[in-house]
């Protein structure tokens, strides 16, 4: 879920730390795209990612959220479970929250 930036923890340090580094916001103040894949015409609508996601990300400290399935049926991650970003965008009936870093 997207936050206002005032609720971000030093957001203007990040914010300045990500557009030094090739970052730019997308719509939101709490979605990041890297500004490459917008200049080499990537479909960027669904790439957004979380300020604190792309500050970790671009501090080497890794990209790890969690993972629950929406249907109880769904026994694949029935309780939350830390994975890799790449894999959770990829999965299908899952929610999905960011770490608290």
């Amino acid at each position: 879920m997207l936050r206002d930036k005032k609720d971000i923890e030093n957001y203007e340090e990040k914010a300045k730390f990500l557009n030094e580094n090739g970052w730019e916001t997308w719509y939101n103040d709490d979605n990041w795209i890297m500004t490459e894949w917008r200049e080499q015409g990537k479909s960027i609508d669904r790439m957004g990612t979380s300020t604190d996601s792309a500050y970790n990300w671009e501090k080497g400290l890794g990209d790890l959220v969690q993972v629950k399935s929406l249907d109880e049926k769904d026994f694949r991650y029935r309780n939350w479970t830390t994975v890799r970003r790449e894999l959770a965008i990829s999965l299908k009936g899952v929610q999905i929250r960011e770490l608290d870093v």
